[in-house]
């Protein structure tokens, strides 16, 4: 059967720029239409951020990627719930983010291998000296938001305070990564994603590249390298792969105490990002 053919909004106004055509988001640098898409996100989830709407009915509107063989596209979409029916450039609804989650791991919110993937990294934070305490998928109440997370791993260090380690495995919502990356960053806790089953030579997926940019274009892995250096130092040891502009540079192992943390608590060994 023939795949029916989505309509794709093809104008929108965001915030602080004016009207931004389909045809001029397409011709834009990936960090340009990338940071856009963080801001747009960040600002649909009630933090600092851009908004974007529909020019046709004004509806809210945020950049989702279409991937055509290697190559990965922007385009302006609708959000789920807005439900414009209208509008003739509204292309559909969306899955909701907790029905994606439990159709990937059968029901389930989280697989088991991610949980002994989070044990695993809870053992590695355990072996610094300067370890105090940890919590894996423990509810952490909020100092300076409405409501609290569950983060994948919660570290206190002495000298340095509190982590937080999400541990990325599968496909996400850029949503979900804007409500994860915001919310720590109001409560003043550095927050490191470590990402696992990455194609570091290939094409990578969007969520992946989501989460390298805001980490401004750093991918952090704990792979066997990482393991053995991080039991050899007696600390986290990462592999740290950074983006040259057409893919990933080989990895250099890092340890997290030489990350620089940044006002938006996501931590880089390089800054590879060029502001827009």
């Amino acid at each position: 059967m023939a795949r029916k053919p989505q309509r794709s909004v093809e104008a929108a106004i965001i915030e602080n720029i004016g009207p931004v055509s389909i045809q001029e988001l397409l011709a834009m640098p990936e960090d340009r239409w990338g940071m856009l898409r963080d801001r747009i996100t960040d600002r649909h989830n009630g933090k600092d951020g851009l908004s974007a709407r529909c020019m046709w009915c004004n509806h809210p509107v945020y950049i989702k990627t279409s991937r055509i063989e290697d190559n990965i596209y922007p385009l302006f979409a609708h959000y789920s719930g807005s439900n414009p029916e209208e509008c003739p450039w509204y292309h559909g609804p969306n899955i909701k983010p907790d029905d994606a989650r439990a159709a990937q791991y059968k029901g389930q919110q989280e697989s088991k291998f991610h949980r002994l993937m989070c044990e695993r990294i809870a053992e590695i934070v355990a072996l610094d000296k300067r370890y105090l305490r940890h919590k894996v998928d423990n509810y952490l109440p909020p100092t300076n938001n409405p409501h609290g997370r569950y983060p994948d791993v919660y570290v206190e260090w002495d000298e340095i305070g509190p982590f937080v380690v999400e541990f990325q495995m599968s496909n996400t919502f850029q949503t979900e990564i804007s409500a994860r990356c915001k919310h720590y960053e109001d409560e003043g806790i550095p927050l490191l994603w470590i990402l696992f089953g990455i194609d570091t030579i290939g094409t990578i997926q969007q969520s992946f590249c989501d989460v390298i940019r805001r980490h401004r274009g750093n991918a952090f892995i704990l792979d066997d390298a990482a393991i053995t250096a991080s039991q050899e130092q007696q600390t986290l040891v990462l592999s740290c792969f950074l983006d040259n502009g057409n893919g990933l540079d080989q990895p250099k192992l890092i340890r997290f105490d030489q990350l620089t943390i940044p006002t938006s608590k996501l931590p880089f060994y390089e800054d590879r990002i060029v502001p827009p």
